[in-house]
């Protein structure tokens, strides 16, 4: 023992009554009056009585066999007691001495000797066999041997009432609630309570004291389930004791992590250790079925977004880290999940083309190649090694990108120098000859098919026309007003391309493997909204088995409409339309247009709505049309109008 433990009489029976006091209702209970006398194991009749007491003031022996009790349900057994006071007061050691000799033979001595949580058990088996039969049958249906029937169940079983059974068991947990209130029972749950509070394991308790899991006769449960039941104070869920509840406990452990952890929610494991008494596997479980992760020797507080995670890890590694190192931190098979989240927070930048930091760390943001190398330009001129040296060392990119940006665009390389050009550059592609842009409504609009990265909120690419249409200037985005917040449109030396449409799309339920409009208002206005489906290409075999009843809509794609026979063109000519997104009911008003189905009306029909999409007037010649689509370089358009035509 150390110097601090030699202490005086009076120190010792003080830290005793500082710890009763902090364990709550232990050995000695809240009630010190004189008439109320302990319950103690009389070996004799095996039975519980109550030890009469006077009035008068215990003796030091009565005393010490009191400690004594209180410390060996802590300590687990009285041996327990002796290793860690053996330099206690005279009357403690020497009661000790007088149990372990069994010197002494009063119930009192007798009952120390025993181990607390077998005094507990004893006494609980012993309670049981003083009820009648019907009790005795009731409290083994609540209680025992994991039934835990429901009231109803167990008044069908005895043949009663739901309710008369709801209040014989209030009898006999009232009765059983006095009989524990005091003495072994207490002492135990005081025991538990110091050993596991606010949340222990019972495999734990039950290494301190083996009689938890001894299945109690009568009962038949084991102790600690019975304890469970009996006590409100305490709570056994899934493996975990916990004072008063599993929820309370993981209530208070949320709110530990949340005083704990630093603004990113991370905190050193070893923290949460140096306030726990659970054991280092216990403990880790214990934290992420509160919602925290144990990452390395860290544990992060409610990780369930992907912001979270990525600034989380940043900050445990405290450097630069890649998506494939974070996701393999957190055990994420793609790291591409990680992306979006990364790239659209504001407190994460890129610090090269594959790394990512917290911004307080102050390194130097990495945009993009060109703003790089506008960067090192300045208004003056950089050497292309330079900067093929530092991109390539520093930001990861390769030294063919710096030069094919250093060269294009708002810059010029001359004999080995990077400069910015002085005339300003202007876009020259014309809406008309861009693939994927048709005339519609009045202005044009772009058709296009929504994929995997348009769903999960990445940016994409327009046709070149957009940055004439829109009057882009090279690197300086354009805000466009929409239904929720300003869509981004952005021209630069690699070509045009507008923000995440995601947040759209999911307003209208629109899905991917869907087509859309994309609608830019001319720089007013952006919306979207569904366009025709891709019909799959049609046999004239497949169609002319179709038939129409009698009545319906006339439909261009079924046989009864005018020209669809073999010898027809039509198929054909309904596929391009609808290739370029024109719907079947535009087809169908444009024959109404004409006059109704006569003669090869369809053709007619499609062949001027394809004209008009493409930006001519509705009667031009068919040689302007091929030269439209040629100029367009849309080739799966151009095999379609060779096959009519050519």
């Amino acid at each position: 023992m150390s110097e601090n433990d030699n202490l005086s009489d009076e120190t010792h029976v003080d830290q005793l009554g500082h710890a009763s006091s902090r364990l709550g209702e232990t050995f000695y209970a809240d009630d010190d009056s004189s008439d109320a006398s302990p319950l103690l194991f009389s070996p004799d009749h095996e039975t519980f009585v109550r030890q009469g007491q006077d009035d008068q003031t215990p003796d030091e022996s009565c005393t010490a066999l009191d400690i004594l009790s209180y410390l060996s349900a802590m300590e687990g057994s009285l041996r327990g007691v002796v290793d860690r006071y053996g330099d206690a007061p005279a009357y403690i050691n020497e009661a000790i001495d007088n149990a372990l000799a069994s010197s002494v033979t009063t119930s009192d001595s007798w009952a120390i000797g025993i181990p607390p949580a077998e005094r507990a058990a004893r006494l609980l088996e012993t309670i049981f066999v003083q009820f009648s039969d019907r009790e005795q049958e009731i409290l083994y249906r609540r209680y025992g041997d994991g039934h835990e029937e429901t009231l109803e169940s167990i008044g069908h079983a005895v043949g009663v009432t739901r309710e008369r059974i709801r209040q014989i068991l209030a009898g006999l947990d009232s009765t059983i609630s006095e009989s524990i209130s005091r003495g072994p029972v207490a002492n135990l749950l005081a025991a538990m309570r110091y050993h596991a509070y606010p949340v222990g394991t019972v495999k734990a308790l039950s290494q301190k004291y083996p009689e938890l899991e001894r299945t109690l006769h009568g009962w038949e449960a084991p102790l600690w389930k019975i304890l469970d039941v009996l006590d409100d104070r305490l709570s056994v869920e899934q493996g975990w004791v916990c004072f008063p509840s599993f929820g309370e406990c993981q209530k208070k452990t949320t709110e530990l992590l949340d005083d704990m952890t630093d603004k990113y929610g991370v905190v050193s494991f070893k923290e949460i250790q140096r306030i726990s008494h659970v054991p280092e596997d216990d403990l880790t479980k214990w934290l992420e079925g509160c919602g925290a992760a144990v990452i390395g020797d860290h544990v992060v507080a409610n990780p369930t977004t992907a912001v979270n995670r990525i600034q989380a890890a940043l900050d445990i590694a405290g450097h630069p880290l890649s998506l494939d190192e974070i996701a393999h931190m957190w055990g994420i098979g793609q790291a591409r999940s990680l992306a979006n989240a990364a790239y659209s927070e504001d407190s994460i930048i890129r610090i090269s083309k594959t790394k990512i930091a917290l911004r307080e760390w102050g390194l130097e943001e990495f945009i993009s190649i060109r703003d790089f190398i506008g960067s090192r330009v300045g208004d003056e001129s950089a050497d292309l090694d330079d900067l093929i040296s530092e991109g390539t060392t520093k930001f990861g990119v390769s030294a063919s990108s710096i030069r094919s940006y250093a060269s294009s665009g708002e810059f010029r390389l001359d004999d080995g120098i990077v400069s910015r050009r002085n005339d300003d550059i202007e876009p020259h592609r014309q809406p008309e000859d861009s693939r994927g842009l048709y005339w519609r409504k009045g202005r044009w609009q772009y058709l296009v098919t929504v994929n995997h990265d348009h769903m999960r909120g990445s940016g994409s690419g327009v046709p070149a026309g957009i940055a004439l249409l829109l009057k882009l200037r090279l690197g300086q985005p354009r805000h466009i007003p929409s239904d929720d917040g300003d869509q981004s449109v952005t021209w630069n030396a690699t070509g045009t391309t507008t923000g995440s449409i995601r947040r759209l799309l999911l307003a209208q339920g629109i899905t991917e493997g869907e087509r859309i409009w994309m609608d830019f208002g001319n720089g007013t206005y952006f919306r979207i909204e569904p366009a025709a489906p891709r019909a799959s290409f049609l046999l004239e075999d497949e169609v002319s088995a179709e038939r129409e009843e009698l009545g319906d809509t006339p439909n261009p794609l079924h046989a009864g409409g005018v020209g669809l026979g073999p010898e027809s063109r039509s198929i054909t000519m309904v596929n391009l339309a609808n290739y370029m997104g024109i719907s079947h009911d535009e087809i169908a008003q444009r024959i109404d247009d004409l006059g109704g189905e006569t003669g090869n009306t369809i053709d007619q029909a499609c062949e001027s709505l394809v004209a008009e999409y493409l930006g001519l007037s509705p009667d031009a010649p068919r040689r302007r049309i091929v030269a439209r689509l040629r100029h367009r370089h849309d080739k799966d358009a151009i095999a379609m109008v060779e096959e009519l035509w050519l």
